[in-house]
């Protein structure tokens, strides 16, 4: 048999930790501050760059206020489509079985 090679094209950055995540949270959401990602995600210190990684792979954009130095998050419509096939995954594989992959 020959060696497994690891995939290497753009669905390697969602095998990060948390990029699906991130993904989720906004489909749920809305647009939301990093702030707001950072509470319901995760606060691990790599999330900035997970972020900007989502935003040029062009699944969310970012938007800075600059009175407040706010900066808001929303998928874009590429990111729409990736969040929706999320959810026809999470309804094929079931309730009963996401719990099961929580452990993992």
């Amino acid at each position: 048999m020959g060696s497994i090679t690891r995939y290497q094209g753009p669905l390697s950055v969602l095998e990060q930790r948390h990029m699906i995540s991130i993904l989720v949270f906004l489909d749920r959401n809305g647009q939301s501050t990093r702030t707001e990602i950072y509470r319901g995600v995760s606060t691990n210190p790599n999330m900035p760059k997970k972020i900007y990684s989502l935003e040029n792979l062009g699944l969310v954009k970012q938007r800075q206020e600059r009175c407040t130095n706010t900066t808001y998050v929303s998928l874009t419509p590429k990111g729409e489509e990736v969040a929706e096939l999320l959810r026809r995954m999470e309804d094929a594989i079931g309730n009963s079985d996401r719990t099961a992959l929580a452990i993992f």
